[in-house]
């Protein structure tokens, strides 16, 4: 008879001295801290300090997490403070965070938010929230758009280049008078010309610079554009 009386006398004055300790706590401190999808919790109370893994408090999305904790005092604290470090890599998302008296604090590589709370009272609830963006996440569609970019200059780049080659290459077997005539077209407004207007260029006669043509249109150099009693030379 006697040991459960002593267990209960015993556990009496725990929940006296416990509940005494938590009425005259005047500071509280936490401290979550992301690391990756889980948040590592440090507290402080009194100078008594924990700490634990919580894998449930961040919530996935597209561009990142959302923190989310309501927060329970279990006694009256004169001042509180709440910190939330973000993960290298990672920033405050378009949301923000809740509530709006934060200072925010940064090593150059990481970004902690810090609230500072005063006169709370024993079971009162506060909700902390935090918007997180994935800086890796949040610009996938720009590396996306640099790379169309990076291949179509490429792709750019390497036509030009076989063009040129091709014509370098062409130029080799063509005459004076054929290499003369693709030279007026590469000046000309949209690599164009009218039949005359190469006629008078180049100084040939009418038949001259109409076998000239034809010869290069067979090779498939240039284009010809029948316009009434002329013609319009296009370079291909």
């Amino acid at each position: 008879m006697k040991s459960p009386l002593v267990l209960l006398v015993f556990v009496s004055v725990f929940i006296l001295i416990s509940s005494s300790y938590l009425a005259s706590a005047s500071s509280y401190y936490v401290e979550f801290n992301q690391v990756g999808d889980k948040i590592v919790v440090r507290e402080s109370l009194n100078g008594l300090n924990s700490s634990y893994v919580d894998s449930n408090l961040l919530e996935e999305t597209k561009i990142g997490y959302l923190f989310l904790k309501k927060m329970v005092f279990p006694a009256d604290f004169d001042n509180a403070t709440i910190k939330f470090n973000l993960d290298n890599g990672y920033v405050i998302g378009e949301d923000g965070a809740y509530p709006a008296s934060y200072r925010v604090e940064t090593d150059g590589q990481t970004i902690g938010l810090i609230w500072q709370l005063n006169n709370l009272k024993a079971n009162e609830p506060i909700a902390i929230f935090v918007n997180i963006r994935d800086l890796r996440k949040g610009y996938t569609w720009v590396w996306i758009l640099l790379g169309i970019i990076i291949l179509i200059v490429v792709v750019y780049i390497l036509f030009k280049y076989q063009k040129k080659r091709k014509t370098k290459n062409l130029d080799k077997h063509l005459l004076d008078e054929e290499r003369k005539l693709l030279e007026e077209l590469r000046k000309a407004d949209r690599n164009e010309m009218w039949q005359r207007n190469i006629q008078q260029k180049l100084g040939l006669s009418k038949a001259k610079t109409s076998r000239l043509i034809r010869n290069l249109e067979s090779r498939e150099l240039v284009e010809k554009i029948p316009f009434g009693n002329t013609n319009k030379i296009v370079l291909k």
